[in-house]
């Protein structure tokens, strides 16, 4: 559910609003479709950034639907200083970190995660991957149609108890520049369909964690 901000008596509370792909945060090769929760790319890599961001001590889930996957298009975070046209996660410090939809492997530049086998390469049209993100720990899991959390690692990998996941390691240069949800287009013709509002979740979403909503 969307968070309430308590008004002055009399005043109803408003809940926040859930993300959407942010046009104004964009590659030029993206298109946007179905009220900004569609993403199309004619070349890659492009990628697009939401404009809601995530708080230092938040915890926020979101699922993307793979429409079509040409090569390896990826999912993740990014800040705003990141390259909308290079691979998301390939730099150090990090400004982005994300999964590859095609190698199932995890990329976040010179951390001790980085090209960690994840979830099981080869995803299929029509797959859905979860992404649950906790920026106080920095740390972030993935899931592929509801299963096991990160299951190619194995082990205890629990968002909702912070165990496992994949280490984030940030820009320390910008410190306080929050991160936003990120999609990258890997080659034309990738097409993702983000779930960020709590209402459009098909699966579990893990005990303490919200959407990412401005």
């Amino acid at each position: 559910m969307g968070r309430l901000t308590l008004l002055g008596a009399g005043v109803s509370a408003v809940a926040a609003v859930s993300a959407t792909w942010n046009p104004s945060d964009k590659a030029a090769d993206v298109t946007l479709s179905n009220g900004n929760l569609t993403m199309t790319a004619s070349a890659g890599p492009e990628s697009v950034r939401t404009g809601a961001t995530v708080t230092s001590s938040q915890k926020v889930y979101y699922e993307i639907i793979l429409d079509n996957r040409t090569f390896n298009p990826r999912i993740g975070f990014a800040n705003s200083f990141s390259s909308l046209t290079v691979a998301l996660g390939a730099d150090f410090p990090a400004t982005s970190f994300g999964l590859g939809l095609n190698t199932g492997t995890y990329n976040c530049g010179g951390s001790a995660s980085d090209a960690t086998a994840t979830l099981p390469g080869g995803m299929a049209n029509g797959d859905r991957i979860g992404v649950a993100f906790n920026s106080l720990t920095l740390l972030i899991w993935f899931r592929l149609n509801n299963g096991a959390w990160n299951s190619v690692i194995g082990g205890a990998q629990d968002p909702a108890a912070g165990t496992g996941g994949l280490i984030v390691a940030p820009d320390t240069n910008h410190p306080l520049d929050p991160y936003m949800a990120i999609a990258e287009a890997s080659a034309g013709g990738d097409q993702m369909t983000a779930n960020f509002s709590s209402g459009s979740w098909v699966d579990t979403v893990p005990s303490g964690y919200t959407q990412l909503a401005s």
